[in-house]
């Protein structure tokens, strides 16, 4: 079970810079990989190198309290699929399961509790060329979201690389118009559109609880 949250702070951080090659994501857990090693690295790295390296779209989410996230796991697989690492790396860090999803996007959630904030759904997302600042901003004042957080006694901020500014260009430039779908499937795609494939969510305090996403 998720801790109980008097006030949840949302942290959207900024997402890395955009893939240059230009190509969308494709097949998913079965994109075959050769020569993977990851050596003594925290797990948002390892899963952060592996969608961004193979264009899959990947998102990390659930509870990992501050002084959790600093185990160090390493994971190795000479020839296979993304799925054989996936399946390495949660036999290394057990706190970690991992599915695909109907949109074919991986998410890579914590065993010991889900966000139920990102299974809100959103009855429209619509951006065309966003900027940073603004596209955060849209998500936090999302109708959806914000009755949420109001039901949770819940707060959401914003924190951008920590020294108030965005890795990456400014502005995005992609449009996406979506009806109905979870907070989820809105970071998924995202993640393909922007061809960044990697975003985070995770609760990392309890007293005031925080929730630290990175869409």
């Amino acid at each position: 079970m998720q801790p109980r949250c008097l006030r949840t702070y949302v942290a959207l951080l900024a997402m890395s810079s955009l893939n240059a090659s230009g190509q969308s994501a494709s097949f998913g857990a079965s994109t075959p990989v050769a020569n993977v090693t990851f050596s003594d690295l925290r797990a948002v790295e390892i899963v952060k190198t592996l969608a961004e390296r193979y264009r899959v779209v990947i998102g990390m989410s659930g509870v990992l309290l501050m002084g959790s996230d600093d185990r160090l796991v390493s994971v190795s697989v000479q020839e296979g699929t993304i799925k054989d690492v996936l399946d390495a790396f949660v036999r290394a860090d057990p706190r970690f399961t991992w599915r695909q999803e109907d949109d074919g996007a991986i998410a890579v959630v914590t065993k010991s509790a889900s966000l139920p904030v990102l299974d809100v759904v959103v009855k429209s997302f619509d951006v065309d060329h966003p900027d940073r600042y603004s596209l955060t901003r849209r998500i936090i004042n999302l109708p959806e979201v914000k009755e949420w957080l109001h039901k949770n006694a819940c707060q959401m901020i914003e924190i951008i690389d920590g020294v108030g500014h965005p890795a990456g260009p400014d502005t995005w430039p992609i449009e996406l118009h979506l009806k109905d779908v979870r907070l989820r499937a809105v970071f998924n795609r995202l993640a393909l559109e922007s061809k960044t494939y990697f975003w985070t969510a995770a609760q990392i305090d309890q007293n005031p609880c925080t929730i630290n996403i990175r869409p």
